[in-house]
């Protein structure tokens, strides 16, 4: 953990999620040491996305215009350092304008902001490639008609279900936390999606049983 300056991005510009959130979410990156673009959650377009290649969440997050991506290890490493100091409720992100002497270190650094209440106290990491991030926008287009046959026979790894019980107890309002389907392909090759009460949208590729 380090302490730094405030930066001069301001603060409509900051992106605040819940702890309990962005923890949940970060588990769904990817951890292939092959395909590092998965390790990051992306944040664009009022949304924050994690996928691992087998799975995908999407959940609302106000971005305010930024297109950022932070690896899996840096938010995980933010939100135990939060838990450590016994305060705080959510962490901010936010781009930095580099200082000269740290180009060496990064090119491009996100601010992990711990404490709303002070400012100065947060974590400096390098910013992940979002330009590398796959196009999940169009991977929803193709996994959202609903088939006409009804989705009977998908094989679903119940460990991805219990993954999205996590998110939902993260993000729905204690009795609102129903998760119902709503697409999936007729030959029960692509991806069955789901979506909580929260309109969190989760999109799940089937397994052969």
């Amino acid at each position: 953990m380090t302490k730094t300056k405030p930066t001069s991005v301001t603060k409509t510009a900051v992106i605040s999620v819940p702890t309990n959130v962005l923890e949940s979410v970060a588990r769904w990156t990817g951890t292939d040491e092959t395909r590092p673009h998965l390790h990051q959650v992306f944040f664009s377009k009022g949304v924050m996305v994690a996928v691992d290649g087998h799975r995908m969440v999407i959940a609302p997050c106000e971005t305010f215009g930024l297109t950022l991506g932070v690896a899996r290890g840096y938010l995980l490493a933010a939100v135990a350092a939060q838990r450590a100091m016994k305060d705080g409720q959510e962490i901010t992100l936010a781009p930095v304008d580099v200082d000269p002497s740290l180009k060496v270190f990064s090119p491009s650094l996100i601010r992990l902001g711990l404490d709303s209440r002070r400012p100065e106290i947060g974590l400096l990491v390098p910013a992940a490639d979002a330009r590398a991030f796959p196009s999940y926008e169009d991977v929803v287009k193709i996994s959202s008609k609903q088939e006409s046959d009804g989705p009977e026979g998908y094989g679903l790894d119940p460990n991805y279900l219990a993954d999205i019980a996590e998110v939902t107890n993260q993000t729905c309002d204690p009795g609102m936390r129903g998760v119902k389907v709503v697409a999936w392909s007729k030959d029960r090759l692509g991806a069955m999606v789901f979506e909580n009460t929260a309109g969190v949208k989760f999109l799940i590729m089937p397994m052969r049983i």
